[in-house]
């Protein structure tokens, strides 16, 4: 499994000892970042349950004076999804009264 967060970290240094502490963590994870990216991105791969991971690195954060949200691409998902079912409905509508 893989959590994405982003941070405000925008030190590699700061960057590495996080790493580091998440690593000790006894979760069995590995982590890194993407300074580069605008939200400098922090990725935690690993076999670990969702939401105490969660907790466990934002409070890590905070308590070194940083945020870390995480980044939930399962609501985009289903966001898509049901984009894509109402279109199309609206097409299957469209062809019906089309043949009318």
């Amino acid at each position: 499994m893989i959590e994405v967060f982003k941070t405000n970290i925008d030190s590699t240094f700061v960057a590495q000892q996080i790493v580091d502490e998440i690593k000790a963590m006894p979760l069995g994870v590995d982590a890194s970042f993407d300074l580069e990216d605008c939200d400098h991105i922090l990725r935690v791969c690993g076999d670990f349950e969702p939401i105490l991971l969660k907790d466990q690195i934002i409070t890590l954060f905070l308590s070194k004076g940083y945020t870390a949200t995480p980044l939930d691409d399962h609501d985009d998902f289903a966001v898509y999804q049901a984009e894509e079912q109402l279109l199309e409905t609206q097409a299957g509508i469209i062809a019906f009264l089309s043949i009318r």
